[in-house]
């Protein structure tokens, strides 16, 4: 069993959910999604994010 944030990702499966990470001063909540993809066997954990930008030419 594998767990992070709460959530528990048994052997050989795949879960989606989101994290909080912060709450704005509008009171609007931020997360981070992740997909966490847990193998057939016990082993290294491998940890990969990403962030991209939008640009808007002006």
């Amino acid at each position: 069993m594998f767990e992070i944030a709460g959530e528990a990702i048994p052997l050989a499966t795949s879960r989606r959910f989101e994290i909080p990470v912060a709450k704005l001063p509008t009171q609007t909540m931020l997360s981070l999604p992740i997909t966490v993809i847990h193998g057939h066997q016990q082993g290294a954990v491998l940890w990969l994010t990403r962030i991209s930008h939008k640009f808007c030419d002006r």
